[in-house]
């Protein structure tokens, strides 16, 4: 059983996979490194988003159905490690939503100019974050098709972004010449110690999500040629955004003050202040706002689309209660798991908002996103080398490699994987008291793990008495 007929395109998977990976807000944050962070983007990009694409374009050709990486591990090495997979993938997203949600609800308040004291309004934050996921929600209820529309619109605005700090970027050259030192030592990165190391862990952090599309399966068109190509494409362009995004920045503002500045909004308001003064200041803040609105609703909408996927799957499975695994009668959408993802959502912005012991609890969950997130991706490297074993050809037909060569790349994607976790457990500066993050971090890990346990086994016992499978499913 497919869910509906194809819906996405080569242009619609490389504007899903665009909207997925690039996280604008966080480019400043990039950019403070200085030149040297194009040569640090380019190496992520071969550590890291290559081999995740590899292993996306050998997984989805052998395996091109519905549920991705939960149906990869699962193959790979049975039921329980696809739940875990699922589980931590699901989780980790879960709490990445709302600080995406507050984020871009926080854009608006730059959106009209006067209006920007809403940005600190708590009650503010979460009633348009909640709005704009229900909004969100209603469009992928409606099926791919309808929300595809909208995730193209979301990809064309990073591009709008980066086309106008360019502009400001080759304006203030031209008026006051670079904020920023380009010499040649400051386009050699320093990798001498800890804080370096979490940087690149940072930049690799920004590059995940290639694999996002191929959760969708079925509703790409062709996706055996459709995913190959179009992560080729997405890859070229997400790495030329964001070099061309921090180049830009650090064009207009120095790296000093891009250090200090909490998101790209104020280094774009900086920048149009010194061009053109306090009204162009003015017009380009908004107009920024309102785009990074746009696009970071895309990205939540994307996210969500993708990671409902998963519950819809197992529910198939029979590890979930079996509702998860309906579809919407008119759309095809997977309804029963989308509006739980979006109520669960809603919960955790609630949460987040009440301030004093709930805050607290929020920001547990959100050390759990921190740990738990790259566990999806050792998954999908350790699945792409023992399924690729397997094979009985000696040379991948997509990507040109030999097994040994698919080994070693998904071998550098582990490893690189491994170090990003291993680097997530780590404090860093500002964290007062290292004792209560390990205890928070583990503990919250811990106890997600044991929670996922809990269902799967639950789930196996549900199985037991009703032993239909995903794959007899979607045969049917």
């Amino acid at each position: 059983m497919t869910i509906v007929r194809p819906a996405l395109l080569h242009r619609d998977v490389v504007g899903f996979t665009i909207v997925a990976v690039v996280a604008i807000r966080m480019v400043p944050i990039a950019a403070a490194a200085g030149p040297s962070v194009v040569l640090v983007w380019l190496l992520a990009a071969l550590a890291f988003f290559v081999p995740v694409s590899m292993a996306t374009v050998i997984l989805s050709r052998q395996h091109p159905s519905v549920g991705g990486i939960y149906l990869w591990s699962k193959t790979a090495f049975g039921d329980l490690h696809g739940f875990i997979t699922a589980w931590t993938y699901w989780t980790s997203s879960l709490v990445f939503f709302p600080s995406v949600l507050i984020f871009t609800s926080s854009q608006t308040a730059f959106i009209v100019p006067g209006n920007q004291h809403l940005a600190d309004n708590q009650t503010y934050l979460t009633s348009v974050s909640i709005g704009s996921l229900l909004l969100i929600l209603l469009m992928n209820l409606a099926g791919m098709r309808v929300a595809t529309w909208f995730h193209n619109v979301s990809a064309a605005t990073k591009f709008v972004i980066v086309a106008f700090v360019v502009a400001l970027a080759s304006a203030s050259w031209f008026s006051f010449g670079p904020a920023t030192n380009f010499g040649p030592e400051a386009w050699v990165p320093s990798f001498s110690g800890l804080k370096d190391l979490l940087f690149f862990s940072s930049v690799v952090y920004m590059l995940s999500g290639a694999e996002c599309a191929s959760q969708l399966g079925d509703e790409v068109h062709d996706s055996r040629r459709t995913i190959p190509r179009a992560l080729l494409n997405a890859g070229l362009l997400i790495t030329s955004i964001y070099i061309a995004a921090s180049l830009a920045l650090l064009v207009s503002v120095s790296s000093s003050e891009l250090s200090g500045l909490k998101g790209f909004a104020t280094a774009v308001s900086i920048s149009a202040h010194r061009l053109g003064g306090e009204s162009f200041g003015q017009w380009a803040t908004s107009g920024i706002s309102l785009l990074l609105f746009v696009g970071h609703l895309g990205t939540v909408s994307v996210w969500l689309a993708a990671t409902a996927r998963l519950p819809f799957v197992i529910g198939l499975d029979r590890y979930l209660p079996e509702a998860f695994g309906r579809l919407h009668p008119r759309y095809g959408s997977p309804h029963i798991a989308l509006i739980t993802l979006a109520a669960a959502t809603i919960m955790l912005i609630v949460l987040s908002s009440l301030g004093g012991a709930a805050e607290q609890v929020y920001h547990v969950l959100i050390s759990l996103e921190i740990a738990i997130y790259f566990i999806p991706y050792l998954y999908l490297f350790a699945a792409t080398i023992k399924l690729q074993s397997q094979q009985s050809t000696n040379t991948d037909g997509r990507t040109g490699l030999s097994k040994l060569g698919v080994t070693l790349v998904a071998a550098v994607g582990f490893v690189v994987t491994t170090a990003s976790l291993i680097l997530a457990l780590i404090p860093g500066e500002n964290v007062e008291s290292p004792a209560h993050f390990y205890a928070m971090v583990l503990g919250s890990l811990s106890l997600n793990l044991i929670i996922g346990a809990g269902l799967y086994l639950r789930g196996k016992r549900s199985r037991a008495r009703s032993p239909a499978t995903v794959a007899q499913s979607l045969r049917d």
